[in-house]
């Protein structure tokens, strides 16, 4: 399945696939625009997703797109992902999907 633009669409679609009390869908605006950080509580450092993803995603300026979130984060790593199973598979290998 590929990520949709609708945001509630992909978030549904993840939540069938993948649940427990674990999952943690973190809710938040980018500039006014609704966007969801998904991980795995135990697996993810929620600190280090707080202050180089959402705090600075929080007063994000610039045009929203993938593009300009990965060059602008300080991420260790960051990839464009276009399916719904890579993302899956990412937040259960513990990494933080948006």
């Amino acid at each position: 399945m590929k990520v949709q633009e609708n945001l509630q669409k992909n978030v549904a679609l993840i939540k069938n696939l993948i649940c427990g009390e674990d999952i943690i869908f973190f809710d938040f605006l980018i500039n006014k625009t609704p966007a969801t950080i998904i991980f795995v509580e135990s697996l993810s450092d929620k600190t280090a997703i707080g202050k180089q993803v959402i705090k600075p995603l929080k007063n994000y300026q610039k045009q929203l797109s993938a593009k300009n979130i990965l060059n602008d984060l300080t991420l260790p790593e960051g990839e464009v992902l276009s399916g719904i199973e890579k993302c899956v598979k990412k937040i259960i290998e513990g990494d933080a999907v948006m």
